[in-house]
């Protein structure tokens, strides 16, 4: 619409036939990205040869990476790649069957679940997969409270960040995805995890959404957070 085709082109190669790259390359701005991006600090989890079969199939075979300090990796699969599975392994859900994930120098296979979530904070595709609170206070508070780990002034700090002082004292259910998105990130952050561990978190979202979640992801990670 911005640049007045009539009628309005509805496929990729339409639009690339009727328009040049310079009329395209000024409509959708960049999201604005840190003066510096953070140096690669200490590795915070090491992923070695990790194997996973479940139900008699191979689901991981040979993953080998490491996350460091400050640093964002994304991970990418064609749908049943086996992406959730491995996220799983960092807090202790899945086990490998082969190989092993260390987290801030810890063997995930000798740590509980309970005893993971205080270094790896995760966000479901779903949100409302982990929902289980009656108000998104309750909701981004119950996690740090139930690790010991409450810190009053952080929590207010991703109330600003996320945006959510409108919606503290409503259900979570009855929020918008967008809205959900950011209460399932904001829990996930409480417990002031090493490792922020978001599984597909721009799916169903628009535009706008996304450019807001790159300069969130760019403010984490100048205050050190690793994020997968």
């Amino acid at each position: 619409r911005r640049l007045n085709l009539s009628p309005l082109p509805l496929r990729i190669d339409e639009l690339k036939s009727r328009t040049s790259p310079d009329d395209l390359k000024d409509l959708v701005p960049p999201v604005p990205m840190p003066p510096s991006q953070p140096t690669r600090g200490d590795s915070v989890l090491t992923v070695e040869d990790v194997s996973f079969h479940a139900a008699g199939k191979s689901i991981l075979r040979n993953i080998h990476f490491t996350l460091g300090k400050g640093e964002c990796l994304a991970l990418v699969g064609a749908n049943g790649a086996g992406k959730t599975t491995l996220l799983k392994h960092l807090n202790g859900l899945n086990r490998p069957t082969e190989g092993k994930v260390v987290v801030l120098n810890r063997a995930t296979r000798s740590q509980k679940v309970s005893q993971l979530a205080r270094f790896v904070g995760a966000a479901f595709q779903n949100p409302n997969s982990q929902f289980f609170k009656l108000t998104v206070r309750d909701e981004i508070t119950v996690g740090a409270q139930a690790l010991g780990c409450y810190d009053e002034s952080w929590i207010a700090e991703l109330v600003r960040l996320f945006e959510l002082e409108p919606l503290l004292n409503r259900a979570p259910y009855r929020l918008s995805e967008g809205e959900k998105k950011r209460v399932g990130f904001a829990a996930a952050l409480a417990a002031q995890p090493a490792i922020l561990a978001l599984d597909e978190p721009t799916a169903g979202q628009d535009m706008f959404f996304r450019r807001s979640l790159g300069r969130l992801l760019a403010d984490l990670r100048q205050r050190g957070q690793a994020v997968l």
